[in-house]
Order: C-alpha cells, then sequence, then structure tokens
C-alpha cells in the first residue's frame, strides 16, 4: 500500500467519524435533550426601536441662552427640516424638549438615523 492510499483512508475515515457526530442525514427533527419545545400562538415579538448609543456634542451657540432668574421664551415650531450638522440630540437641547417625544412623536425606529432635509413634527409644550 502507498503513502497516498493510508492518507486517502485516514482522511476518509476522519470525515466518516465526523458526519456519524452530527447524526443522521436528512433528519428534520432537531436533536435536543430534556423536554420537547411546544409552539405558542402568541404573535412574533417585535422589536424595540433602537437606542441612541452615544450623544452627539452640541455647539454651545445652539443652547438658548437663560439669564439666572428670568425664563426665556422658547418658541417651537410644529415641523423641523434637519440641517446640516444636526442630531435629534442637539434639536431636543435647541428647543427643550425630551429627546423621547421626539422619537416617539416621529415614529422613529432608529434615532441615530436622521437626514438633512427630513421633516420631523416637534412635540410643541401646552400653553399655560
Amino acid at each position: 500500500m502507498t503513502m497516498q492510499t493510508l492518507q486517502a483512508i485516514v482522511i476518509v475515515g476522519a470525515l466518516a467519524a465526523l458526519l456519524a457526530a452530527c447524526g443522521p442525514i436528512g433528519d428534520d427533527e432537531p436533536q435536543v435533550s430534556g423536554p420537547t419545545p411546544t409552539a405558542t400562538a402568541e404573535p412574533a415579538e417585535t422589536l424595540p426601536p433602537m437606542q441612541i448609543v452615544t450623544r452627539t456634542p452640541v455647539d454651545p451657540s445652539q443652547i438658548p441662552p437663560t439669564p439666572s432668574g428670568t425664563a426665556e421664551e422658547i418658541v417651537v415650531p410644529a415641523t423641523y427640516v434637519v440641517q446640516d450638522g444636526d442630531s435629534l440630540y442637539s434639536i431636543a437641547i435647541r428647543f427643550q424638549l425630551e429627546l423621547a417625544e421626539i422619537v416617539a412623536l416621529n415614529g422613529l425606529n432608529d434615532p441615530n438615523d436622521i437626514s438633512v432635509g427630513q421633516e420631523l413634527l416637534l412635540p410643541v409644550p401646552a400653553e399655560e
């Protein structure tokens, strides 16, 4: 027997052992131990919206100044068109709004994914 024949026999034997360890071919049932899982009639769970992972740096000039002791009135428009360099965080800071309210009002799945020119609804505070 040649060396190549011996090597081929070893390789075939190793492949056969590997296949045997994987289980029978064509067996559609999963190989699990323990109780058999049962299907539920509940609808598939939907994934929650993505969370903001990092805060975007905000240009301090975008934050309206508020002198101590006085309340400066900030006019919040009903809609806002996203400008270059904007993030939801910077928009929330500019108009003193809750970031989560902007996300919810616009039905955003990924609050980190807004684009220039996109029109966002803003939660206009109730007049007192």
